[in-house]
């Protein structure tokens, strides 16, 4: 089966789960970093871009002390989503709530193979989610998925953040997310990769994430058959471009310490090329 490890690109940077890029370009290889310095092209104040994996396993990743110090240089913590926007966490809260019964979203053949893939690898049934979407049901088995105790980088920078009572500012909102979701997978897409085992795809990712190699990383999940041009053009591609343009205009007169998905960075289309592009000036910083 084609793509069978696109659940786990999520995990990578989308939403609750983390998101990569996957351009299938050939492009320049990038310095081992995660931490990145913007400067030039009539900056005043040097912004910071870094690259998140939303879930690793927490024995196998800390932040290191040069990445919160620049975090405390900075005026501003900006994510993918404005975490500390009530409006847009309610929002988020309700990902999760079905309008309309499970049973009735999905024909009757998409209900069992997803009840058959539920029982067989995380020993539940659709049934469990009758009132959930294919959001919670993906989110709750990658969950399951991992055979670790899990942690989210952007809570902890998000913790430093607010206690240096800096201000949380997002590059999209929760709507935009779901469209690009929407537009991105389909309801069979989904269900067909429930049930693929995926723990070696984690934990490679988990150690070239961890190792800090953004172009092997970026090469490992951009292979043919990961991905379609469909999971490209609307989680990844469209979404960097539009960061990009957003950009400018904040990082114009203040420092901002900008975190998304580990694998926004990398690629022709990815977020360091794409300043580039715009005039400025994109560095590693290593310590």
């Amino acid at each position: 089966m084609k793509l069978k490890t696109r659940l786990y690109i999520l995990l990578f940077g989308f939403l609750t789960t983390v998101t990569l890029t996957a351009q299938n370009q050939p492009t320049a290889p990038l310095a081992n970093s995660l931490l990145w310095e913007i400067s030039g092209n009539g900056l005043t104040e040097k912004s910071y871009l870094f690259g998140t994996q939303h879930m690793i396993c927490a024995d196998k990743f800390k932040l290191k002390d040069y990445v919160t110090t620049t975090l405390s240089s900075a005026d501003k913590l900006v994510l993918e989503i404005d975490f500390d926007d009530p409006a847009e966490m309610q929002k988020m809260a309700k990902l999760t709530v079905a309008e309309k019964p499970l049973s009735e979203t999905l024909t009757k053949e998409q209900y069992h193979k997803l009840d058959s893939v539920l029982q067989a690898n995380i020993q539940m049934k659709a049934s469990d989610f009758e009132n959930f979407t294919l959001l919670a049901i993906m989110s709750t088995y990658i969950s399951k998925s991992i055979k670790c105790t899990p942690k989210m980088i952007e809570l902890e920078l998000i913790t430093k953040a607010m206690s240096q009572q800096k201000e949380l500012v997002g590059l999209e909102t929760v709507d935009a997310q779901m469209e690009a979701f929407s537009k991105g997978f389909t309801t069979d897409e989904i269900i067909d990769e429930l049930g693929y085992n995926t723990d070696s795809y984690f934990d490679e990712m988990s150690m070239l994430y961890a190792s800090e190699k953004l172009s092997e990383l970026y090469a490992y999940v951009t292979k043919p058959e990961m991905v379609t041009e469909n999971n490209l053009k609307y989680l990844f591609t469209d979404r960097n471009k539009n960061w990009v343009d957003k950009l400018p205009s904040m990082m114009k007169d203040q420092s901002l310490f900008i975190a998304v998905g580990a694998g926004h960075l990398a690629g022709d289309t990815g977020v360091i090329k794409l300043l580039r592009k715009a005039g400025y000036t994109v560095n590693p910083i290593t310590k």
